[in-house]
């Protein structure tokens, strides 16, 4: 049996690590941890713009900002729908070129009460919808 003098304790404690370390080697793990997690809190705000647009005739179209259905040339009517080049603007959710003359908008597009919807060969809004 061996006999703990005071050298034995000595080499024993100089090469174990106290309490101390062990601490705040533990505080140092949970503080990156907690950084690596306030960087996903970073985000957060990206998730709270997903909520749905005040105006109903606004869509998150890419996920982030909220876009007028109504008049966006890229997202005329509804998301993705892009006016054509013979009808490059689009005027309450419908495509038109600079003579005034439009393309009715497809079932299901943002409108107002002055949109032409296609379906039903010119049928008007109902409820802010095409039907």
């Amino acid at each position: 049996m061996a006999v703990l003098d005071g050298p034995a304790l000595d080499r024993i404690g100089a090469t174990s690590p106290t309490r101390r370390s062990l601490l705040v080697r533990l505080w140092a793990t949970v503080a990156v941890v907690a950084g690596e997690r306030a960087a996903g809190v970073a985000a957060a705000p990206a998730r709270h713009r997903r909520r749905r647009c005040k105006a109903p005739s606004q869509a998150r179209c890419d996920g982030v900002d909220c876009i007028a259905l109504l008049n966006d040339p890229a997202n005329c009517g509804v998301c993705g729908h892009a006016c054509p080049s013979p009808f490059p603007t689009c005027v309450h959710g419908t495509c038109c070129n600079s003579f005034g003359t439009c393309v009715c908008a497809p079932s299901g597009s943002a409108c107002s009460r002055h949109t032409c919807c296609a379906a039903g060969g010119g049928s008007r809004c109902v409820h802010g919808v095409c039907p």
